[in-house]
């Protein structure tokens, strides 16, 4: 059920026009995931490391939507936290963004 509900909010934020922001490391894993399947990178389960290779990808990607400048901004601009406890649930979110 957790895992629905972050995907639904990220989706919301990737279409608001409101200056969206990803509120928890579980919010960035599913992000990470949408980002690298977008980008055509390897995820991995290292939420630090793969943020970083998301933001150097975007810097070469041409975001035109306001999809995907809601989803480089919102990577580029939230620092981990290390507020996600669950590991496994962190692995399912990256898989399940990837996967879409």
């Amino acid at each position: 059920m957790i895992p629905m509900l972050i995907e639904q909010a990220i989706n919301i934020k990737m279409k608001s026009d409101m200056h969206p922001a990803i509120i928890s490391d579980y919010e960035l894993a599913y992000a990470l995931g949408l980002a690298c399947r977008k980008l055509k990178l390897q995820p991995s389960t290292d939420l630090k490391h793969m943020r970083e290779e998301v933001i150097k990808g975007f810097e070469n990607y041409n975001a035109k939507s306001l999809e995907d400048k809601n989803l480089s901004h919102m990577i580029s601009v939230y620092e981990v936290e290390n507020n996600a406890p669950e590991s496994d649930k962190i692995e399912e979110l990256i898989k399940m963004g990837y996967d879409v």
